[in-house]
């Protein structure tokens, strides 16, 4: 484990979880900056940023972020938004036994997709016959 998180109060941090590093390690501590909430939300978006663009990345009705290509970041503005937006995120913090199973799975995936490729190129091949 990398990353903890805590609370400061009081000139001191206190974190939500022991971290399994040896005693006398340096950290870094850094604010993080709360997700907004929904009464939070601004409702017009900043110069520089298309309203679609914005309306996409403050969608609420789904978990998913619905930038398709036409609402890629044109601006800075709006990449400064998008990359505040990703950084918001809380880290994914996976066990030993979920990597290892994430691992498997890609490794299957990989396979599946080397042996379409050979197959198509079979395909392929009857066509200039």
């Amino acid at each position: 484990m990398n990353r903890v998180f805590g609370t400061y109060e009081q000139g001191r941090v206190t974190v939500d979880a022991p971290a399994t590093w040896p005693d006398g390690s340096r950290v870094e501590v850094s604010l993080v900056t709360p997700t907004p909430k929904i009464g939070d939300i601004q409702h017009e978006p900043a110069p520089g940023v298309r309203k679609e663009f914005w309306l996409a990345l403050n969608d609420t009705s789904s978990c998913v972020l619905n930038l398709d290509d036409s609402f890629w970041p044109l601006t800075a503005e709006e990449t400064n938004l998008l990359l505040d937006h990703m950084d918001s995120a809380e880290p994914l913090d996976l066990t030993l036994e979920e990597i290892d199973k994430m691992e498997t799975m890609w490794s299957q995936s990989k396979e599946q997709q080397r042996e379409m490729v050979r197959r198509s190129w079979e395909n392929a091949e009857s066509l200039f016959e």
